[in-house]
């Protein structure tokens, strides 16, 4: 009697709840779940921006005060779990089988090719999406200079845009025939190490080479004997991105530099005329705009442009590749030699400007920045 009186009062409390809030129950318990995940990422994620565990300088000729990157494992782990809490909504909002497709991507997404070349395929490179691309912003590449296959460069690409589709599309696939152009140069762009834990993007970067920018895996490249693309303005100068805008962030960014020296490896000019002005962003005037733009680049390390259209503007891209300057090795550089050739470089760049601003931008008003 006993047990039966139980199992009639749970019956009657499971009875007190209809069907819907019982599931409406379990999915704020799924939903809270979900947040206490992404909390635990994005602590996680501050940790390792302070301890500099995904800029690491590595052990090789290139070593110096800062931490190696976090052990194979670890960063496998963090990047399933950060996997997880991207796609689990989805799962939840329509249904569970979703998980299973998903899952199979995750051997992918954990293959740790942007830390040892990417996957170049001529295949994606030549996609017909950038070809819709190089329509749209119309863009055009000049090397004004011929370059030595045999030789090591790194390629500094200004200004960064909000997303330099200009410079890396006209670099790194085949809208131009750029391996021509560049006389064979074997060479990887690098991007920030985030953008390689953002599931498909990541794809589209590894597809045309691009590697991880962390300053052990830029090292690893040179000595290999390839050579490296880099936005040295980053994030910072994503930010400065406007139509008719041509600022410049790279006076602090000595860190290409000290490499330069370090690898011997010659410091090329580019500049991509136009790239600006493929999209719009909000004013920093509104309230809280600069709030968050700072507060998510201190995170992630990478900035967030609050733009105003999702589709790049109809524009005029041309990707101009200025004369290298040649860079004696020096394993253990000065403050004082760094600073000369960062001095070199910045004056190498604005001749540049210069030179082919009226070809490029016919009408417009030179207005180049540098800060």
């Amino acid at each position: 009697r006993a047990t039966n009186a139980s199992q009639e009062g749970s019956v009657s409390l499971l009875g007190d709840r209809s069907p819907r809030d019982v599931r409406d129950t379990r999915m704020q318990v799924i939903w809270y779940m979900y947040f206490g995940m992404l909390i635990c990422v994005v602590s996680t994620m501050v940790w390792m921006d302070k301890r500099a565990v995904m800029r690491g300088q590595g052990t090789g000729v290139t070593a110096g005060t800062r931490m190696d990157p976090i052990s194979v494992w670890v960063d496998k782990v963090l990047r399933f779990f950060f996997f997880w809490c991207l796609v689990s909504p989805l799962c939840i909002v329509t249904t569970w089988w979703l998980a299973v497709p998903l899952m199979l991507y995750v051997p992918s997404y954990l293959d740790g090719s942007e830390k040892t070349g990417g996957r170049p395929s001529e295949f994606h490179k030549s996609l017909f999406l950038w070809h819709m691309f190089k329509r749209r912003m119309n863009m055009k590449l000049l090397v004004t200079s011929e370059l030595d296959p045999n030789a090591q460069y790194i390629f500094g690409l200004h200004p960064h845009g909000i997303l330099p589709w200009g410079g890396v599309l006209n670099l790194a696939t085949n809208v131009n025939n750029s391996r021509k152009a560049l006389n064979g140069v074997d060479f990887h762009f690098i991007a920030a190490s985030f953008c390689f834990y953002v599931p498909f993007y990541r794809d589209l970067l590894l597809g045309g080479g691009i590697c991880d920018a962390a300053r052990v895996y830029a090292e690893r490249l040179l000595c290999s004997g390839k050579s490296i693309g880099i936005v040295p303005g980053g994030a910072t100068e994503a930010l400065f991105a406007r139509p008719f805008d041509n600022t410049v962030y790279i006076k602090k960014r000595r860190g290409f530099v000290h490499l330069s020296i370090q690898t011997g490896s010659s410091l090329v000019p580019v500049y991509t005329f136009g790239e600006n002005d493929s999209y719009n962003q909000l004013s920093d005037s509104i309230p809280g705009v600069v709030w968050v733009k700072k507060r998510f680049q201190r995170v992630f390390g990478v900035s967030l442009p609050l733009i105003t259209n999702f589709i790049p503007l109809k524009c005029n891209a041309t990707t101009v590749v200025g004369s290298p300057i040649k860079v004696e090795k020096n394993l253990a550089p000065t403050e004082e030699q760094v600073d000369a050739l960062l001095h070199e470089y910045i004056k190498s760049l604005e001749k540049l400007f210069d030179q082919y601003h009226d070809q490029c931008l016919p009408g417009r008003e030179k207005n180049f920045v540098v800060i």
